[in-house]
């Protein structure tokens, strides 16, 4: 099998070896993908190991100083599942939380959950498993430069050249 369901991070796409760092309430410690794997491997998921009822997701970035927060994330939450999964797809996840513009310097997110179509007096979602997703770095880019500068620049010192969309509400997006 290539999914065995445990209580604490049960996988990730990315720099493996400091996954757990989220979990031990250390606030020296952290998970950073690895800036040499693809963006798609960005992610980690916690298991809650049961089925519980989640008021809030609350994620803490490290402090200014030690990195720089994710600039572009979703969360994913998935109410069950089953014991052992050999097909990871089989995951039913949702869309609890995202970011809608590049992040440079909230350090704190805090998202309510509610569970749809519950009764007033129930509160929280059903969760179990939480997948986080990094969807935007800025590795290759650094800050806006003028076209002499960036034609001024050594090729090796040039970085990634990203164009981006503005809609008529300002919203950018690569």
């Amino acid at each position: 099998y290539t999914y065995l369901m445990r209580m604490g991070i049960s996988r990730a796409g990315s720099n493996v070896a400091a996954a757990a760092n989220i979990l031990d309430g250390d606030v020296n410690t952290y998970w950073e993908p690895a800036v040499e794997d693809s963006i798609d491997a960005w992610w980690l998921e916690v298991d809650l190991g049961r089925v519980v009822s989640v008021d809030s997701l609350v994620l803490h970035f490290v402090d200014e100083g030690n990195g720089a927060p994710f600039r572009q994330f979703r969360v994913l939450a998935a109410p069950n599942q089953a014991p052992i999964l050999e097909d990871a797809g089989k995951v039913n996840f949702e869309l609890i939380a995202r970011t809608t513009a590049p992040n440079r310097v909230q350090r704190v997110f805090s998202f309510p959950l509610a569970q749809r179509q519950a009764s007033p007096e129930w509160t929280g979602k059903m969760v179990e498993t939480i997948r986080i997703v990094v969807t935007e770095t800025k590795a290759g880019r650094f800050d806006q430069i003028t076209q002499a500068e960036w034609e001024a620049l050594d090729p090796s010192d040039k970085g990634d050249v990203v164009p981006f969309i503005r809609d008529e509400d300002g919203f950018e997006e690569p």
